[in-house]
């Protein structure tokens, strides 16, 4: 009996372990930016908390949390303060519906603070539209996130933004296939001022633990940006 007691406690704690492994709470990355156009280098940090802890089983690790529609507070910065972002989102339960709140302060010539709020629909699994609005007023936006599953382990995420800008429109269309559940190879365009295009990929090595690069070519010069993240 006591052999019997003993291969259940260890079968329910290994059990725990496997569940643990396949949760995290708590994000932080760090990326290192290179920009040829604007001839300087910037270091960020970001980090996120969540509610509940995130599922990632069976999910791509890169997209679990938005696939569990995750409530969660984010920060973020770069290492001279010269801009920060600190906000929340969330799906309501029960509901199609979206909200997300950030206060974002800058600081180049002189301090700015602003609020933005995103308001969005989930219509249908895996795909989320949004629209965001700031204290100074509205211009039409409208952003959009589709994540597919393709069968077999493999997933396709596509995303879309436009805006509505005063000088110049903004448009950004994005892709990313997802090899395996851990690994992703992507890249789209950006007409941002000027015509922008993107290579990326990003390689978790384990549940905790990935790494990223990305690199675009402007029309005033490249940028190639190296980050990595950690989950616990």
């Amino acid at each position: 009996m006591k052999v019997v007691r003993a291969f259940a406690a260890l079968g329910l704690a290994l059990c725990c372990v496997s569940a643990l492994a396949n949760t995290y709470q708590v994000e932080g990355g760090m990326s290192f930016i290179r920009d040829s156009g604007i001839g300087n280098d910037r270091l960020s940090l970001r980090g996120e908390y969540f509610f509940t802890p995130v599922l990632t089983l069976n999910h791509p690790l890169a997209e679990a949390a938005f696939l569990e529609q995750s409530p969660r507070l984010f920060v973020e910065t770069d290492t001279d303060f010269d801009w920060m972002k600190l906000g929340g989102e969330v799906y309501l339960p029960d509901t199609m519906f979206y909200v997300g709140a950030a206060i974002v302060r800058t600081q180049d010539g002189g301090s700015e603070t602003r609020l933005v709020a995103t308001f969005g629909l989930v219509p249908l699994e895996g795909l989320l539209i949004t629209t965001h609005l700031t204290d100074d007023g509205y211009d039409p936006n409208v952003r959009a996130k589709y994540l597919a599953d393709l069968g077999g382990g493999n997933f396709v995420n596509v995303e879309a933004e436009f805006i509505d800008r005063d000088i110049d429109n903004f448009l950004s269309l994005m892709a990313d296939f997802y090899i395996n559940r851990s690994w992703s190879i992507g890249g789209g365009y950006a007409d941002n001022y000027g015509d922008e295009f993107t290579l990326r990929t990003r390689k978790f090595f384990n549940n905790e633990l990935s790494g990223e690069v990305s690199v675009t070519d402007t029309d005033w010069g490249s940028r190639v940006m190296v980050g990595g993240t950690l989950r616990f």
